[in-house]
């Protein structure tokens, strides 16, 4: 078992499967709408500011100031901040596949460890990605929230949990199928559940 995961194992529970999220940067296909998007509104951030330094100032307003700056960092963060966050954040992700549970430890400053029992998933899905990599969803995601970067603050709440960017995800999608339905006593899973 990897020394880093702090997972702890119950009696008669097995580790079938670890391993990480690609490493390094990545653009995933909401990237195509969010790149321009994010580049559109510093370029309006910027010349606003421009245009507002350039004219004849009345009055110093430091809530004006403080708006423009707020701003500036929302536009920064959503151009090149981001993909520092999800850089960092899958470099201290880690996931493990056990007989009975799915769990993801991650986490930028202090570690969180999910844990699905595998058993309560009506559905686990697989998602298949670029050069052999791809993603298995333990249960559905709102149609809503389907755009969301799994890096983005606050993702963990609206998203299935998932192990995304893996490594033969067909495998992994196999071994948790099967794991599932043993923990069931050869059942398959109730929908809606």
């Amino acid at each position: 078992m990897d020394a880093a995961m702090s997972l702890r194992i119950a009696p008669g529970e097995t580790v079938l499967w670890q391993g990480r999220p690609a490493q390094g940067l990545r653009f995933l296909p909401q990237d195509v709408i969010a790149v321009p998007f994010a580049a559109f509104w510093l370029l309006v951030v910027l010349l606003s500011g421009l245009v507002a330094s350039t004219g004849e100032v009345a009055e110093f307003r430091p809530a004006a100031f403080v708006v423009f700056g707020l701003f500036l960092l929302i536009g920064l963060y959503a151009l090149v901040g981001r993909f520092l966050v999800d850089v960092v954040g899958r470099r201290k992700t880690r996931y493990t596949l056990t007989s009975e549970r799915a769990v993801i430890e991650s986490g930028l400053l202090r570690s969180r460890v999910r844990s699905v029992d595998l058993t309560a998933m009506p559905e686990i899905r697989l998602q298949a990605g670029f050069k052999g990599r791809g993603a298995v969803h333990f249960g559905s995601t709102a149609i809503f929230y389907t755009m969301v970067p799994p890096s983005w603050p606050g993702a963990g709440q609206v998203l299935a949990p998932a192990f995304h960017d893996i490594d033969e995800p067909d495998h992994v999608h196999a071994l948790a199928v099967a794991a599932q339905r043993e923990a069931l006593g050869g059942r398959a899973p109730k929908a809606g559940r």
